[in-house]
């Protein structure tokens, strides 16, 4: 396991200041993600940066949801493009497909059933070049990343809690956020090579989506990861 993933610690090397992420344990004991995810975006000092890395990775193998794992892999990606580093870009692009392996085994949990194509869609439509990066490899670098990505979810699968975020992408979820009292609905600003404006729904306080037992989920999920998976996987970097 520690040489499999070797490379997820490439920029960790020196030590990170305790101090320096401190906001971030904050924001991840709320449960904020998007709160930690806008923090490791203007993460932009080489120390700030690697300190970012290296809390990021750590809660990563650690269990964190899928929205963590991605927003580690948005920083991996911009660290990698600003230094011209074809193994970070290339780090990134699988812990990316770890984030949508976790949105489609972790959104079993939902009782909207549409949550996990929804959210799998948002993943790849904002991430398409890294998905394009692993496609282009050769096979056994393709199986590689396939491998990786599968060992890494069994060994956080007992780790990770319910993610609710997941289940907020289904249709029916969406409505039952638009309903519910103290919703802010925020307009985004265009982002380049984007054709039209998307919205940032913010649901009230009260708002909790719909999700099965503890129990069940855990089997639900156990099947979502032994029967779809697999085939997620080989659709997404084809064999």
């Amino acid at each position: 396991m520690i040489k499999r993933f070797a490379l997820l610690f490439a920029l960790l090397a020196a030590p990170a200041a305790a101090q320096g992420t401190a906001d971030l344990d904050r924001l991840y004991a709320s449960r904020d993600w998007r709160g930690v995810s806008e923090r490791l975006r203007l993460a932009n000092s080489e120390a700030d940066a690697r300190a970012a890395l290296q809390w990021a990775a750590t809660k990563v193998l650690e269990g964190a949801p899928h929205a963590v794992a991605l927003a580690y892999a948005d920083l991996l990606w911009r660290i990698g493009q600003g230094r011209g580093d074809e193994s970070l870009k290339h780090e990134a692009a699988i812990v990316t497909l770890y984030s949508v392996a976790l949105a489609a085994v972790d959104g079993a949990a939902c009782l909207d059933r549409t949550a996990i194509e929804a959210r799998v869609n948002q993943i790849l439509s904002a991430t398409g070049p890294r998905i394009t990066l692993l496609r282009d490899l050769p096979a056994e670098q393709r199986q590689d990343a396939r491998s990786r990505v599968t060992s890494l979810e069994q060994t956080t699968f007992l780790r990770r809690s319910e993610d609710q975020e997941i289940c907020r992408a289904g249709q029916g979820e969406i409505t039952r956020q638009l309903r519910a009292p103290g919703t802010e609905v925020i307009e985004q600003p265009l982002r380049p090579g984007q054709a039209s404006r998307t919205v940032d729904i913010r649901p009230g306080p009260t708002y909790r989506p719909q999700m099965y037992t503890l129990q069940e989920a855990r089997v639900r999920r156990e099947v979502q990861r032994q029967q779809r998976l697999p085939a997620l996987l080989r659709d997404l970097v084809p064999t």
